[in-house]
């Protein structure tokens, strides 16, 4: 178990680098107190690696891939909606298994968008999250499965960013906010494509998430704080 944390551990130390970049490069905005808070978790779960990474070393990391998966899937198959969410974060992933095994792809699609579909109707702020994150990617290039798992389409970006804005807390709600207003900066979206997001986000925030605990950015997925931008 410990070197399954170990791994979830690198996910998210992996995703908050990736944040750190964009925030570094102007990809992204964020207000100070947010900036302090990602470098603050960055390096909470750089010493997690440091402690585990020796326990770990003689561990083959796609046999412990392997066993995570099946044990995520099988949990999120049986109804659990924690696993669902664990399972479209794909902490499981590596670089080397995404290129050269593109059933597993599939099957993540596969499964991954049926599990999306059900933490939506579950009122899941984390899987928002994800989703948000999944169609918001750039490109492919990324090796993790969580990038593959929607088409890149920012007006399905700009909806789940949306959904986000009306379910944040405080402390999320500046971020999520300026990630709107950029998108739709970034983006020549009509009136009617831009009403027609915010309809469905607060359609589905009515129906599902209303009676749900308000959204924060340190939410946890796989037992991991929540590391995903936006």
């Amino acid at each position: 178990m410990r070197c399954l944390d170990y791994l979830r551990t690198k996910a998210a130390a992996r995703g908050q680098l990736i944040e750190t970049w964009g925030i570094a490069n102007g990809k992204l905005e964020r207000t100070a107190p947010a900036i302090d808070r990602n470098e603050a978790l960055l390096g909470e779960l750089q010493q997690k690696i440091e402690a585990n990474s020796p326990l770990c070393s003689a561990v083959d990391q796609e046999y412990l891939d392997k066993i995570m998966y099946g044990v995520i899937l099988a949990a999120a198959k049986a109804g659990n909606q924690a696993a669902a969410t664990c399972y479209v974060s794909a902490p499981f992933s590596s670089s080397h298994r995404v290129k050269v095994n593109p059933e597993l792809v599939a099957e993540y699609r596969m499964y991954g968008r049926r599990f999306a579909k059900a933490g939506i109707r579950a009122g899941d702020w984390a899987m928002v999250k994800l989703l948000a994150a999944a169609s918001g990617a750039v490109s492919d290039s990324d090796p993790s499965l969580l990038y593959r798992l929607l088409p890149h389409n920012k007006l399905l970006f700009y909806s789940y960013l949306s959904l986000e804005q009306l379910g944040a807390d405080q402390a999320s709600l500046a971020s999520v906010e300026q990630f709107m207003q950029a998108t739709l900066a970034q983006n020549d979206f009509s009136a009617d494509q831009v009403q027609t997001a915010e309809q469905w986000a607060s359609y589905t925030y009515q129906r599902y998430f209303s009676d749900k605990p308000s959204y924060s950015e340190r939410g946890s997925v796989c037992g991991q704080s929540s590391y995903i931008a936006p």
